[in-house]
């Protein structure tokens, strides 16, 4: 939004304004029509800080020119503020970084200022390597500089105002395995076209078992690749854990479903089952939970050690012929948020690109990145099996 007299359009675009280059000119109101409606530029400050900048010879004529404009600008202060202490970001630079959003004519700048904000947040957080405070979460979390301490939840970092909304679940509660089974149907659906089967029967030479979701089209997790869109799911609750006999019960559950479910199945609903496929053991989020697989954390990590579902014979029917495509299985062991909007699954075991419990601070960043709300409920907890 302008702020200015129509006076001060009108000698800007004609070049009429003493101390002014026409083309400096120009080039001002050029910056200030691109701006976003939530975002103020103040032309009488642009002028009168471009001319003080050259009567005193503060700058080269291109550096008063990006003074000029992070003086004129609202947004300035709250890029500069979201900075830690210990890096000063100099008017220039911020002018500079502004003029490139929207200076030009063939500059697509951000629509609102909380937009603008952010990219600003990450080009400087980058540039920088500093944890900005209007980055995106996940460049913030890779540059903070210390992670949270043990009694440090990432909410109290003077990095961060609020914490990233990534799930409306509250997680001081038990959760059953049907509402986890049912955020991950929904957030399914929204690809297509997609197969999915809760519930769905296998029958290898007499081996029975169902599994509790079979998906098919969709990529559900983002640590692994996304060509990975076939899962074969099974889901435990805290409730699951407490009425089992311990954790050799799940794990035969687990393995049956693994080398058994694709031999096993002669269902056309299956469909064409493409280059990967995960099989994942999902547990609910509870300190029961993770006290249990932490507990027997040797015996998930033994079981994901066996290669129980052979690539080379379990697909030859299922695959596209047309395609001659090699598959790959991955297994894993996660805690799923069961939200709808953002079913995230938390590595804990397994064959996925991210860090090992047992690396302590890079699998602290892990989850401070990928579920900081649940970092801040339970970190306590899995310290203590580290």
């Amino acid at each position: 939004m302008i702020r200015g007299n129509k006076t001060a359009v009108t000698k800007l675009k004609s070049g009429e304004i003493t101390g002014v280059p026409e083309d400096r000119g120009k080039r001002i109101l050029q910056f200030a029509t691109g701006m976003p409606d939530d975002i103020v530029v103040d032309l009488h400050d642009a002028i009168t800080r471009f001319r003080e900048n050259t009567r005193k010879q503060r700058y080269s004529p291109q550096n008063a020119f990006f003074d000029c404009l992070a003086a004129a600008t609202d947004v300035t202060e709250d890029v500069r503020s979201g900075s830690p202490n210990s890096v000063t970001l100099s008017s220039v630079y911020i002018g500079r970084q502004l003029y490139q959003l929207w200076g030009t004519s063939t500059s697509e700048g951000p629509t609102n200022r909380t937009e603008a904000l952010a990219r600003l947040g990450k080009e400087i957080a980058i540039k920088n390597k500093i944890p900005h405070r209007y980055a995106p979460h996940h460049v913030k979390i890779k540059h903070l500089p210390e992670l949270p301490t043990q009694s440090t939840h990432l909410s109290n970092s003077p990095y961060y105002d609020s914490l990233p909304v990534q799930t409306s679940v509250p997680l001081d509660q038990s959760i059953p395995e049907s509402q986890l089974t049912n955020a991950i149907i929904e957030a399914a659906s929204e690809w297509s076209p997609t197969h999915l089967l809760p519930e769905m029967s296998y029958n290898h030479y007499g081996d029975r078992g169902s599994v509790d979701l079979y998906v098919n089209g969709a990529p559900l997790d983002q640590n692994l690749t996304p060509r990975c869109t076939a899962f074969v799911m099974e889901m435990k609750s805290e409730h699951a854990i407490r009425e089992s006999t311990g954790p050799n019960s799940i794990i035969q559950q687990f393995n049956r479903m693994r080398e058994n479910f694709f031999p096993g199945n002669e269902s056309e609903d299956v469909g064409t089952v493409g280059e990967f496929v995960n099989f994942e053991l999902a547990f609910t989020p509870s300190e029961h939970c993770i006290r249990h697989l932490f507990e027997y954390q040797s015996m998930y990590q033994g079981c994901l050690s066996q290669q129980l579902a052979d690539s080379d014979s379990v697909w030859p029917e299922k695959q596209n012929p047309e395609e001659n495509s090699i598959n790959y299985v991955c297994e894993s062991v996660t805690i799923r948020i069961p939200d709808p909007e953002n079913p995230v699954p938390i590595h804990v075991f397994g064959s996925g690109a991210d860090p090992d419990p047992s690396s302590r601070a890079d699998y602290k960043r892990y989850l401070l990145r990928v579920a900081p709300r649940f970092h801040d409920k339970f970190w306590n907890v899995i310290v203590e099996y580290l």
